[in-house]
Formats: structure tokens, C-alpha cells, sequence
């Protein structure tokens, strides 16, 4: 992998990270569950199931 797209790489995994972080604040503030294990947010596909599984027991407990 060239430097550039090692650093166009990089900046992608870090807004991903900013954003999850956020989702993760969101979720825990609401008290909907604990903040996920390390593995989960590293693996994009599973940490969305997460997050879907969190808008589930959102819409089952306040009936949206």
C-alpha cells in the first residue's frame, strides 16, 4: 500500500471511529445498553448489527 493510500485508509477508519464513538454516547446515555466490547467495534458489519439491535429494543420499549 502506497503512503497515500495508507493515510486516505487511516482517515476513513478515524471518522469512523469519531462517529461510532458518538453512536456509542448516544445508546449509553439512553441507558438502552453498555458500551459494546472493542471486537465489535472493530468489525464495521457487526458493530451496525449492534447499533440495530439497540433501535429494536428503542422501538419495543417506548413503542415507536
Amino acid at each position: 500500500m502506497e503512503e497515500d493510500d495508507f493515510l486516505v485508509e487511516a482517515a476513513r477508519w478515524a471518522a469512523y471511529y469519531d462517529r461510532a464513538q458518538e453512536i456509542i454516547g448516544q445508546i449509553t446515555a439512553t441507558g438502552l445498553a453498555d458500551a459494546p466490547p472493542r471486537e465489535v467495534l472493530d468489525a464495521p458489519r457487526v458493530f451496525r448489527d449492534w447499533v440495530e439491535q439497540c433501535k429494536k429494543i428503542h422501538a419495543a420499549r417506548y413503542k415507536c
